[in-house]
């Protein structure tokens, strides 16, 4: 077992005092790790500040930089005001199909799409203000399994707002292009800053499919760097990068799981690769034989100092707990410093009931909240995750699975399920169900204005709900929207992709 520099009593301190400061779980790194890669740029761009507590995202609490706007995965909205007569503001088309949640950085809306499209769009009149495209993206015909076509860009990417930069993962296509009798190829990603492409008919597949990281511009869109990312060994064609990319301790990290359908000898894995690109890349591999993927739309969650929680989904055994359905503390580097396995693991991966079909959730006092697609939720020690069964509580979340995300804020953790929006009222190392929404497919939940926004992913409906009672205080029809649709909070104005456009709207 990695054994971390900061201790196991100063971690669950420095945990319980950050998640006081409104929910929002997030570390300070006061701390560094042996051979952490020397960059100019660091986690502390990522995190909060308050009264003696000086670090740097208390001047980005206009922005919502990463998946649920912190690396703490907190999704909770700090600067928009109480919403009370929430307003449409403005809307644009999108060129190609939206999995990741938009970004609002910088007075920019970041939006990243299956055509391999980055585009920025100024967060007060909706106006594009720059677009490239990465490369072509893969056609979903050429994957053994799956269910997004054509496949580019789908975990949500992380921006540094004071370095001006932004991380994506693009998953690109090699082509030959024929043309009037003529072909050219390409092997490699062509960035172009253009206006958003899409897959042409003349372009003929060359060579497998890979991965690429990519540095931009915030303020331009220019590429400044990239990187072929597929883990040593993997199959690029079963490896899904759903995954948010969390920004943390001079890294990105970066999560892989499988296709919809399970298809292939895929792997879960957690990469962590330098932002200059100048040291080794670590790789973090579930134990599993196959598949115990880590594919929940939030990613790797940063929790003290500076160590990552993930979860699998499960495994490829059903006869032995096998490192599917688990909850794993990494340290910086990757090293594994704890795990978390339901008893009933091996039914589990019979099922296809992952456990890691939500994130994990930071309560206050050191604790983590789970949940997965059997619909139970458990209650973890975090300086102690307690192995397989150790949970130190369980009850039923949903009957249908929960599946998404899931946020904690004032007491309650609020979770996206198939059957609805659920709120368990939190007692410490217990909860309770609070409240159910009103039936439907609920997207993963962010808190904003006062109210708990999510999409019901079966009507395309934005709600803003009464976090307290579920009374709805705002809907909104969206019209079409894919599956984990959620929306970003910041400055005033909450934005979603729904019926073919990017939303946005005044609170």
């Amino acid at each position: 077992m990695f054994n971390g520099v900061i201790g196991a009593t100063q971690r669950d301190t420095l945990k319980s005092y950050l998640v006081g400061l409104l929910g929002l779980v997030l570390v300070a790194t006061g701390c560094s790790k042996p051979n952490t890669p020397s960059t100019t740029t660091t986690n502390s761009h990522l995190e909060i500040s308050s009264g003696s507590t000086s670090t740097t995202l208390g001047q980005f609490n206009s922005d919502w930089p990463t998946y649920y706007g912190t690396i703490g995965r907190s999704g909770v909205d700090i600067s928009s005001p109480q919403a009370v007569d929430t307003s449409p503001a403005w809307t644009n088309p999108i060129a190609s199909k939206v999995y990741a949640q938009p970004l609002i950085v910088n007075g920019q809306v970041i939006l990243a799409d299956e055509g391999n499209n980055v585009t920025s769009l100024d967060l007060s009149t909706g106006k594009v203000t720059w677009t490239v495209n990465l490369g072509n993206p893969v056609a979903g015909s050429s994957l053994p399994c799956g269910n997004i076509d054509p496949s580019g860009i789908t975990g949500t990417p992380v921006a540094d707002p004071q370095e001006g930069k932004l991380w994506v993962v693009a998953f690109i296509q090699p082509t030959t292009t024929t043309s009037g009798g003529s072909s050219t190829s390409s092997t490699s990603s062509t960035p172009t800053s253009s206006a958003p492409q899409t897959t042409s008919s003349t372009q003929v597949p060359l060579g497998p499919p890979y991965h690429e990281l990519f540095t931009l511009s915030l303020s331009n869109g220019a590429v400044l760097g990239s990187q072929n990312i597929d883990p040593t060994g993997a199959n690029p064609f079963v490896e899904q990068q759903r995954g948010a990319l969390t920004f943390a301790n001079g890294y990105v990290y970066i999560p892989y799981g499988g296709l919809y359908g399970d298809c292939g000898d895929y792997h879960g894995f957690l990469q962590a690769v330098p932002v200059n690109f100048k040291a080794p890349t670590l790789t973090f591999e579930t134990p599993a034989s196959s598949q115990a993927g880590i594919w929940n739309p939030a990613g790797a969650v940063v929790i003290g100092g500076g160590d990552l929680v993930v979860a699998s989904g499960n495994g490829s055994s059903t006869t032995t707990i096998d490192g599917g359905n688990t909850v794993t503390e990494l340290s910086q580097l990757l090293g594994p410093m704890g795990t978390f396995t339901p008893s009933n693991s091996e039914a589990l991966n019979q099922d296809d009931l992952d456990l890691g079909s939500t994130n994990p959730v930071y309560l206050p006092g050191g604790y983590i909240f789970i949940a997965g697609k059997q619909g139970i939720g458990y209650i973890l020690n975090a300086s102690s995750l307690g192995g397989v069964g150790g949970q130190l509580f369980e009850g039923e979340v949903c009957s249908k699975g929960a599946i998404g995300g899931a946020i904690y804020s004032g007491g309650y953790v609020y979770v996206s399920c198939n059957s609805s929006l659920v709120a368990l009222k939190i007692s410490k190392t217990t909860f309770q169900v609070a409240w159910k929404s009103q039936p439907g497919k609920a997207g993963p939940p962010i808190i904003s204005g006062g109210n708990v926004w999510y999409v019901d992913i079966t009507t395309g409906t934005l709600f803003g709900l009464n976090p307290l009672t579920a009374q709805v205080v705002n809907q909104y029809p969206l019209g079409s929207v894919v599956s984990f649709t959620s929306p970003a909070a910041a400055s005033g104005y909450l934005v979603v992709v729904g019926g073919g456009l990017v939303q946005a709207f005044n609170e």
